[in-house]
This record gives structure tokens, sequence and C-alpha cells, in this order.
């Protein structure tokens, strides 16, 4: 289920946020509005896992890595809605 919100938006917000739609990156306001929120989300998620990562660092539970080889066999990490997957064998990293 959807919930409607309204916004009001100065002209030149709305003025810019139209060409944007126009350019074709974006459908409709709506989508490039839910894009943004997401976008704005995974960025407070982040921001508190950095947070808590490191306060654990602090309280001496991390380990300063020399190079990406420290980390084990495998790095997941987050970018633009995707997941990527990092492997290392043998010193080569593979995606």
């Amino acid at each position: 289920m959807r919930s409607i919100l309204n916004i009001s938006l100065s002209k030149e917000l709305a003025r810019k946020l139209d060409s944007m739609v126009k350019k074709g990156r974006y459908s409709t306001k709506s989508e490039f509005l839910r894009n943004l929120i997401r976008e704005k989300i995974e960025e407070e998620e982040l921001w508190i896992s950095v947070q808590k990562s490191d306060a654990e660092f602090k309280a001496g539970k991390g380990k300063l890595l020399k190079s990406l080889k420290d980390c084990g066999e495998e790095i997941i990490f987050y970018k633009n809605d995707k997941v990527y997957r990092l492997l290392f064998h043998g010193g080569i990293i593979k995606k």
C-alpha cells in the first residue's frame, strides 16, 4: 500500500526537478523523490554503521589492515543499490 505525500517546493527547485524528469533520467517526479529518499536512508544507515565501527575500533575491537589481503578471503560492500563481493584467491582480487 502506498502513502500519498504533498510537498511544497520553491519555483526554482520545481523547475530543476522538471528539467531532470524531461532529460529522461527519471520517468516521473515521484520516481525522483522516491530514489532521493532511498539514497538518504542508505546514507544514514551507512553513517550509523561507520560510527559503530569507529566506536568498536576505538574500544580495541578492530584490526588495522595494511592491505585488502588482511581482510580474509571475501569483502562484501554495497554501492548504488548493488551488492559487490570481492574474492581473494592467491593474492588476486576477483569481482
